[in-house]
Parts: C-alpha cells; sequence; structure tokens
C-alpha cells in the first residue's frame, strides 16, 4: 500500500446520540405504547416482535406499524415532549462516558447528529456531566419523512463547517439509517453492538467498523 492510499487519521467523531450514548430503546417502546392510542396505532409489547423490528430498517418498522408520514410526524414531535419529561432518567450506555472522556482529552473533537431534540440531549448531557461536545445538531423532521434524506447533509456540512476531508470524519451510529446516511455523506461509519438494530443487520450495511462494545471505539484511535 503506498502512502498516498493510506486514509488519513480521522480527527472528528461525530455520534448519534439514543442508542450510543443514551440507553434509551426501553423507555422509547414505553412512551410509543402510551401514545399508540391516542394516534389510533397498535401498541408493541410482544418481546419477539421487538426483536424483529430491530432487525429491520426504520422505514420498515414505521410500514409494519401502519403509521403515515403526517402521523409518524406528529408521534415523533409528541414523543420529543415526552422524553423531555423523563431523559434525565435515562442511563448511559455502559462505558461510554469514559470512553467520550478519554477522546475527548485526547483532543478530538466530538459532536452529536441525532434525530432527538437538541433540548432534550443537552439536559441528558448536562446530568450526566457530558458537556463536552463540539456540537449537537437535530435532524429536520419534516424534511426527513418528506425526502427519507436522514442525516448525510449534515454530515457533508460538518465535515465543510471544520474543513476537513470526509474521510477524516467519523460516524457512529446504531441503525442502518445511520450508515446508510454516512456513506451517502462519504463519511467513514461505524455500527454498534449495543443499541435499537441488532449487530446482524448492521453489519450487513458494511459499515467501515464495528464495536461490540463501547471500549473497542478507543482501539481505533490509540
Amino acid at each position: 500500500m503506498t502512502k498516498q492510499s493510506v486514509p488519513p487519521r480521522p480527527r472528528l467523531i461525530v455520534f448519534d446520540f439514543d442508542g450510543v450514548i443514551a440507553d434509551s430503546m426501553e423507555a422509547t417502546i414505553e412512551i410509543y405504547n402510551r401514545l399508540a392510542l391516542s394516534f389510533g396505532l397498535r401498541q408493541v409489547s410482544d418481546k419477539k416482535e421487538i426483536e424483529k423490528f430491530r432487525n429491520q430498517q426504520a422505514w420498515d418498522v414505521v410500514k409494519s406499524l401502519n403509521i403515515s408520514g403526517l402521523k409518524l410526524l406528529k408521534l415523533i414531535a409528541k414523543s420529543r415532549s415526552e422524553t423531555f419529561k423523563v431523559i434525565e432518567n435515562l442511563p448511559s450506555q455502559k462505558g461510554m462516558p469514559a470512553v467520550l472522556q478519554t477522546l475527548k482529552k485526547d483532543g478530538y473533537t466530538l459532536g452529536i447528529v441525532t434525530a432527538n431534540s437538541v433540548k432534550n440531549v443537552r439536559k441528558f448531557l448536562r446530568k450526566q456531566n457530558l458537556e463536552i461536545f463540539d456540537f449537537i445538531y437535530e435532524v429536520n423532521l419534516l424534511i426527513n419523512i418528506i425526502t427519507r434524506r436522514d442525516k448525510d447533509h449534515i454530515l457533508r456540512k460538518i465535515a465543510k463547517i471544520y474543513n476537513l476531508s470526509s474521510q477524516e470524519v467519523v460516524y457512529i451510529g446504531d441503525q442502518t439509517s445511520d450508515i446508510d446516511s454516512g456513506n451517502k455523506a462519504g463519511v467513514r461509519t461505524a455500527g454498534v453492538g449495543w443499541g435499537y438494530n441488532s449487530p446482524k443487520i448492521l453489519k450487513e450495511q458494511n459499515p467501515d467498523y464495528f464495536f461490540e462494545k463501547p471500549e473497542d471505539i478507543l482501539k481505533l484511535f490509540d
């Protein structure tokens, strides 16, 4: 391998929030089930069905639950407000705080791109003593639902703001849509083994890296 073919060392690490940093899947299901009836949707409680959903892409889950675009927009907005009430009580993923603090200490630029609200994320980080991120961006729900563009345009914008090549940026996510967004943006992608989607379906997306546990993230930046 020639020197020119060696990819540049990552300098900016972007994280998804729910499932990667916050252990929020149980709370997400509980909030959905609480809101489902008022939205005319069926509840989800069967463990086998939940596990089946973990092996599906997000839009396939939406389709399985027969949620229209307009209803999805309203449901997510309401879920965000309900999440704000409980987010201080959510735990972080085991081992993630120490990993994040180490990366920050080592001089990496850290950011979050999320489908949650910035307000919710900041409240969680304050409670967890993790106010160490250089930026937090939330997805525009209306644009996301209409165009099915997720986070790729935000990732490209971030690389431009920090004057970095796409290969100097790594996006770490727990859903197939995260890997897809990273690929569309041209940044490096990493899946995790502890979030919303199962490791099996994430690995099928061929991310550049796959981390079985949070501590494995540090091995990439040794």
